[in-house]
Protein backbone atom coordinates (compact mmCIF):
# COMPACT_ATOMS: atom_id res chain seq x y z
CA UNK A 1 0.00 0.00 0.00
CA UNK A 2 1.45 3.35 -1.07
CA UNK A 3 2.24 5.75 1.76
CA UNK A 4 1.12 9.34 1.24
CA UNK A 5 2.26 12.42 3.10
CA UNK A 6 -0.59 14.42 4.57
CA UNK A 7 0.56 18.00 3.97
CA UNK A 8 -2.52 19.30 5.77
CA UNK A 9 -0.95 18.13 9.03
CA UNK A 10 2.35 19.85 8.22
CA UNK A 11 0.94 23.20 7.12
CA UNK A 12 -0.20 24.46 10.58
CA UNK A 13 3.26 23.66 11.98
CA UNK A 14 5.38 24.99 9.13
CA UNK A 15 6.55 27.93 11.26
CA UNK A 16 7.64 25.57 14.04
CA UNK A 17 9.53 23.39 11.53
CA UNK A 18 11.31 26.38 9.95
CA UNK A 19 12.25 27.78 13.37
CA UNK A 20 13.73 24.40 14.36
CA UNK A 21 15.77 24.41 11.16
CA UNK A 22 17.15 27.86 11.98
CA UNK A 23 17.89 26.71 15.53
CA UNK A 24 20.01 23.87 14.15
CA UNK A 25 21.97 26.28 11.94
CA UNK A 26 22.51 28.74 14.80
CA UNK A 27 23.60 25.94 17.14
CA UNK A 28 26.26 24.87 14.62
CA UNK A 29 27.38 28.49 14.20
CA UNK A 30 27.64 28.92 18.00
CA UNK A 31 29.84 25.83 18.19
CA UNK A 32 32.22 27.15 15.53
CA UNK A 33 32.38 30.83 16.49
CA UNK A 34 35.44 30.34 18.70
CA UNK A 35 37.46 29.01 15.75
CA UNK A 36 36.39 31.96 13.62
CA UNK A 37 37.01 34.68 16.23
CA UNK A 38 39.58 33.39 18.75
CA UNK A 39 42.22 32.01 16.37
CA UNK A 40 42.66 35.21 14.31
CA UNK A 41 42.33 37.44 17.39
CA UNK A 42 44.50 35.67 19.98
CA UNK A 43 46.22 32.82 18.14
CA UNK A 44 45.96 29.06 18.07
CA UNK A 45 47.61 28.56 21.47
CA UNK A 46 44.76 30.41 23.20
CA UNK A 47 42.26 28.59 20.99
CA UNK A 48 43.67 25.24 22.11
CA UNK A 49 43.38 26.15 25.79
CA UNK A 50 39.89 27.54 25.30
CA UNK A 51 38.80 24.42 23.39
CA UNK A 52 39.96 22.23 26.29
CA UNK A 53 37.99 24.41 28.70
CA UNK A 54 34.90 24.10 26.49
CA UNK A 55 35.25 20.30 26.47
CA UNK A 56 35.44 20.28 30.27
CA UNK A 57 32.27 22.38 30.49
CA UNK A 58 30.50 20.13 27.96
CA UNK A 59 31.24 17.13 30.19
CA UNK A 60 29.73 19.02 33.14
CA UNK A 61 26.63 19.67 31.04
CA UNK A 62 25.98 16.02 30.16
CA UNK A 63 23.40 15.42 32.89
CA UNK A 64 21.45 18.69 32.30
CA UNK A 65 21.37 17.84 28.57
CA UNK A 66 20.04 14.33 29.27
CA UNK A 67 17.42 15.82 31.61
CA UNK A 68 16.39 18.22 28.81
CA UNK A 69 15.76 15.27 26.46
CA UNK A 70 13.61 13.67 29.16
CA UNK A 71 11.76 16.90 29.90
CA UNK A 72 10.89 17.90 26.31
CA UNK A 73 8.39 15.08 25.56
CA UNK A 74 6.91 15.55 29.03
CA UNK A 75 6.27 19.24 28.36
CA UNK A 76 4.82 18.52 24.92
CA UNK A 77 2.17 16.29 26.52
CA UNK A 78 1.35 18.83 29.22
CA UNK A 79 3.09 17.01 32.08
CA UNK A 80 4.70 19.42 34.56
CA UNK A 81 7.78 18.33 36.50
CA UNK A 82 8.46 21.09 38.99
CA UNK A 83 10.33 18.99 41.58
CA UNK A 84 12.83 17.40 39.13
CA UNK A 85 13.51 20.87 37.68
CA UNK A 86 14.42 22.20 41.11
CA UNK A 87 16.64 19.17 41.76
CA UNK A 88 18.54 19.55 38.47
CA UNK A 89 19.12 23.28 39.11
CA UNK A 90 20.49 22.50 42.59
CA UNK A 91 22.65 19.77 41.07
CA UNK A 92 23.96 22.25 38.48
CA UNK A 93 25.15 24.46 41.36
CA UNK A 94 27.14 21.52 42.78
CA UNK A 95 28.58 20.83 39.32
CA UNK A 96 29.64 24.49 39.09
CA UNK A 97 31.40 24.29 42.47
CA UNK A 98 33.09 21.08 41.33
CA UNK A 99 34.19 22.81 38.12
CA UNK A 100 35.62 25.80 39.96
CA UNK A 101 37.59 23.92 42.62
CA UNK A 102 38.26 20.36 41.38
CA UNK A 103 38.45 20.35 37.56
CA UNK A 104 41.34 22.89 37.40
CA UNK A 105 43.40 20.59 39.65
CA UNK A 106 42.68 17.68 37.30
CA UNK A 107 43.74 19.78 34.31
CA UNK A 108 47.02 20.66 36.04
CA UNK A 109 47.58 16.99 36.78
CA UNK A 110 46.75 15.45 33.39
CA UNK A 111 47.21 18.38 30.97
CA UNK A 112 50.04 20.48 32.46
CA UNK A 113 50.81 22.15 29.13
CA UNK A 114 47.31 23.68 29.04
CA UNK A 115 47.87 25.90 32.08
CA UNK A 116 45.92 28.80 30.54
CA UNK A 117 42.81 26.62 30.43
CA UNK A 118 42.69 26.45 34.24
CA UNK A 119 41.51 30.01 34.84
CA UNK A 120 39.13 29.74 31.88
CA UNK A 121 37.54 26.61 33.36
CA UNK A 122 37.04 28.30 36.73
CA UNK A 123 35.14 31.10 35.01
CA UNK A 124 33.31 28.97 32.44
CA UNK A 125 32.06 26.51 35.07
CA UNK A 126 29.58 29.22 36.08
CA UNK A 127 27.87 28.76 32.70
CA UNK A 128 26.49 25.38 33.87
CA UNK A 129 23.82 27.13 35.97
CA UNK A 130 22.35 29.50 33.31
CA UNK A 131 22.60 26.75 30.68
CA UNK A 132 20.63 24.34 32.88
CA UNK A 133 17.95 26.98 33.50
CA UNK A 134 17.87 27.76 29.77
CA UNK A 135 17.32 24.10 28.90
CA UNK A 136 14.38 23.95 31.32
CA UNK A 137 12.80 27.02 29.72
CA UNK A 138 13.50 25.74 26.21
CA UNK A 139 11.83 22.40 26.93
CA UNK A 140 8.74 24.31 28.00
CA UNK A 141 8.76 26.68 25.02
CA UNK A 142 9.38 23.92 22.47
CA UNK A 143 6.87 21.65 24.18
CA UNK A 144 4.28 24.36 23.56
CA UNK A 145 5.57 24.92 19.99
CA UNK A 146 6.84 28.41 20.82
CA UNK A 147 10.07 27.80 18.95
CA UNK A 148 10.57 31.42 17.88
CA UNK A 149 11.39 32.33 21.48
CA UNK A 150 14.19 29.73 21.46
CA UNK A 151 15.44 31.01 18.08
CA UNK A 152 15.66 34.54 19.50
CA UNK A 153 17.44 33.19 22.58
CA UNK A 154 19.98 31.40 20.38
CA UNK A 155 20.55 34.60 18.37
CA UNK A 156 21.17 36.47 21.63
CA UNK A 157 23.79 33.91 22.66
CA UNK A 158 25.54 33.95 19.29
CA UNK A 159 25.64 37.75 18.93
CA UNK A 160 26.66 38.28 22.57
CA UNK A 161 29.37 35.65 22.22
CA UNK A 162 30.87 37.24 19.11
CA UNK A 163 30.84 40.74 20.59
CA UNK A 164 32.17 39.51 23.94
CA UNK A 165 34.97 37.49 22.38
CA UNK A 166 36.12 40.43 20.29
CA UNK A 167 35.86 43.08 23.02
CA UNK A 168 36.71 41.14 26.20
CA UNK A 169 39.09 38.81 24.39
CA UNK A 170 41.11 41.78 23.16
CA UNK A 171 41.21 43.27 26.66
CA UNK A 172 41.64 40.20 28.87
CA UNK A 173 42.77 37.34 26.65
CA UNK A 174 41.42 33.85 27.38
CA UNK A 175 39.72 35.04 30.58
CA UNK A 176 37.78 37.63 28.58
CA UNK A 177 36.63 34.91 26.18
CA UNK A 178 35.55 32.78 29.15
CA UNK A 179 33.59 35.69 30.60
CA UNK A 180 31.92 36.28 27.23
CA UNK A 181 30.53 32.72 27.30
CA UNK A 182 29.05 33.26 30.77
CA UNK A 183 27.61 36.68 29.83
CA UNK A 184 26.06 35.33 26.59
CA UNK A 185 24.26 32.46 28.32
CA UNK A 186 23.18 34.67 31.22
CA UNK A 187 21.71 37.13 28.72
CA UNK A 188 19.71 34.29 27.16
CA UNK A 189 18.30 33.28 30.55
CA UNK A 190 17.42 36.92 31.22
CA UNK A 191 15.49 37.04 27.95
CA UNK A 192 13.64 33.81 28.80
CA UNK A 193 12.73 35.14 32.24
CA UNK A 194 11.33 38.34 30.71
CA UNK A 195 9.29 36.36 28.19
CA UNK A 196 8.05 33.98 30.88
CA UNK A 197 7.03 36.80 33.21
CA UNK A 198 5.39 39.17 30.76
CA UNK A 199 4.27 37.16 27.76
CA UNK A 200 4.56 33.60 26.49
CA UNK A 201 2.57 34.43 23.38
CA UNK A 202 5.57 35.34 21.20
CA UNK A 203 5.26 32.99 18.22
Amino acid sequence: KEMKINFNLIKPRIGFIINNYFMSILAIASGQVDKIVVAPLLGFSILGNYSLAVQAVNIMLILPSVFYKYLLPQESTGVKNKKPKIIIVIFSIFITVFGIFVVPALINEFFPKFDQAVDAIRIMSIVVIPTTVSLIFESEFLGNEKSRIVVIGTVIVLSSLIIGMIVLGSLMGIEGIAYSLVIANTAKVGFYLIVKKFSTNIL
